[in-house]
């Protein structure tokens, strides 16, 4: 072996072990991504990101590693002004108690949740006995959110939020259910409102869920490990040659 292809040899291992301590450093760029809170209208009568007060949805995520299996969740509507991550909850305080689902929610077999009779309300909400100028508040004009976790006492608990959402004034005529009526935020089709917001408190929005660093690792080093042994190898043969 020459020196040129053994220090090309050496180099190929480098970039091989490199690569692997990528994966192991830097868990995001290889990752799944968190699983999304999906928001269907039960109504087909509201567009994705917005809900009128009183509409009935449904709330589901998909089968994931966040919540426990087995585990009890809630899901509470949320202050989230302007619709920013670096607004997102950070306790109960920003969240409504009066929103918690009426009845029990537990965590699947393979992760996900399903609530098929949630009701979403512009707050303060009267119907809810609550104060006109309570808190949190959710409108046309003030943006919110849906917690889903499993314990909202606890924010460092697993959870997860739906993307911002606004809550228009009920437009049905008197007597109609909730979400019957149409208004200029209307669609003719139902669209569900998605998110991919993973459960943390420093960055809710940043990062991706770790699922394991995968199979591939161990060929991946092993094959690093070689390349650079035959390189060294191969500079000394060159040197003793000379």
């Amino acid at each position: 072996m020459s020196d040129v292809s053994a220090r090309r040899t050496r180099g190929g291992g480098i970039v091989l072990v490199a690569a692997a301590c990528a994966v192991i450093c830097f868990p995001g760029s290889g990752s799944a991504a968190t699983p999304a809170v999906t928001i269907t209208p039960t109504s087909g009568a509201a567009t994705s990101g917005s809900f009128q007060d009183g509409e009935v949805v449904t709330v589901t995520v998909k089968d994931n590693s966040t919540f426990t299996p087995g585990a009890k969740v809630n899901i509470l509507e949320c202050a989230d002004p302007q619709g920013i991550a670096a607004n997102l909850p950070r306790s109960i305080s920003t969240c409504d108690g009066d929103t918690i689902q009426g009845d029990t929610v537990l965590v699947k077999p393979g992760g996900g949740i399903s609530e098929s009779h949630y009701t979403i309300y512009q707050l303060p909400s009267t119907t809810l006995g609550e104060r006109p100028d309570g808190q949190p508040v959710c409108n046309a004009g003030n943006q919110c959110v849906l917690y889903v976790g499993q314990n909202q006492n606890d924010f460092t608990q697993p959870k997860l939020f739906s993307s911002p959402f606004i809550v228009a004034t009920a437009s049905g005529t008197a007597g109609s259910p909730p979400g019957t009526g149409t208004s200029s935020n209307d669609a003719t089709s139902a669209t569900p409102t998605t998110t991919s917001v993973p459960a943390t408190t420093t960055d809710p929005r940043g990062s991706l869920a770790f699922t394991g660093a995968g199979e591939a690792l161990p060929w991946l080093l092993a094959a690093g490990g070689v390349l650079l042994l035959l390189g060294g190898v191969g500079r000394r043969w060159t040197r003793v040659k000379s």
